[in-house]
């Protein structure tokens, strides 16, 4: 299995829990997210709320352990992909990604990182939701963004019993996962 990760502050990375047996996992949240044990090797991006309408870019790494990329721009629909997920709602843009891309991040115009790729829709797919606010083109990606994942930190870090705030969410290039 190929999939990518993004460092979340100096400590630790984050991924999507889609992705077993990943080394130094302490927590899987809610939706399709997971945390594990990575010291940031450099200084990391910062993390912010995604805008409908701004221009994205998701990175990570195809199956051929190649660096991938595509850009397009955030959508204002969102979408729940189980509904016994605790009630994750997902981002959607318009650009292109593909397998092995899961866990990799999608960073903003200006350089934070606003989300991890997750999955992505094809036109068949768009077709049976028949949603007026999801475009029927050839693919929609879908990416949890920073509050669902900020959200999941949260709890990990109350279930530690630390009391301490999240960190200031930070993260380094992309992590790729083997």
């Amino acid at each position: 299995m190929m999939a990518s990760a993004v460092q979340w502050n100096d400590e630790y990375a984050v991924t999507v829990k889609h992705l077993p047996y990943v080394p130094g996992a302490v927590f899987q949240g809610r939706g399709d997210v997971q945390f594990f044990r990575h010291k940031a090797g450099q200084r990391a991006p910062m993390w912010r709320q995604y805008r409908p309408g701004e221009t994205l870019t998701a990175v990570g790494y195809n199956s051929m352990y190649m660096k991938s990329q595509g850009q397009g721009r955030a959508l204002s629909a969102m979408v729940r992909l189980d509904a016994k997920d605790g009630g994750v709602m997902y981002g959607t843009h318009d650009g292109p990604t593909v397998q092995g891309m899961s866990g990799g991040p999608v960073y903003a115009a200006d350089g934070t990182v606003v989300g991890i790729n997750v999955a992505y829709l094809e036109q068949d797919d768009l077709q049976k939701l028949k949603r007026a606010d999801l475009p029927v083109q050839e693919q929609v990606s879908i990416f949890m963004p920073y509050a669902e994942i900020s959200r999941e930190w949260q709890r990990y870090a109350s279930q530690q019993g630390t009391g301490r705030p999240v960190p200031a969410p930070v993260g380094v290039s992309v992590a790729t996962m083997h």
